[in-house]
């Protein structure tokens, strides 16, 4: 029997599809933005800004959620909020086993995880 290594590419594939709601979600915003500044009453305002930020929770949650194929744990985030949005989709590793973005199959099966160094 061989042992076949794991092929990531739907994970990948979900991956994509998760990071481009969040680009389409940030270039999107620009108009609404505009609309936003538009709109007279102050109440309204205030609904499209708290609508706004609602949606932004649900989208970045979304994104943060993806789990690495590799090891299963959240690929972008080691603690269970991060307030950055844009900082995880330059991220090129797992934080938790080390995989590489894009990979099709692990290079080293048994590889230690990353070692984080505070700042």
């Amino acid at each position: 029997m061989t042992n076949a290594l794991p092929d990531y590419a739907h994970q990948w594939h979900e991956y994509r599809k998760r990071r481009n709601i969040c680009i389409a979600f940030l270039v999107l915003s620009l108009p609404y933005a505009v609309v936003g500044v538009a709109v007279e009453s102050r109440n309204a305002k205030i609904l499209l800004l708290a609508a706004w930020m609602v949606a932004l929770i649900l989208v970045k949650n979304y994104f943060d959620a993806w789990r690495c194929p590799r090891c299963g744990k959240h690929f972008f985030r080691r603690y269970w909020f991060t307030l950055h949005f844009l900082l995880p989709m330059l991220q090129r590793r797992c934080d938790h086993c080390g995989l590489a973005k894009f990979s099709s199959a692990p290079a080293e099966p048994d590889a230690p995880a990353p070692q984080h160094v505070s700042p």
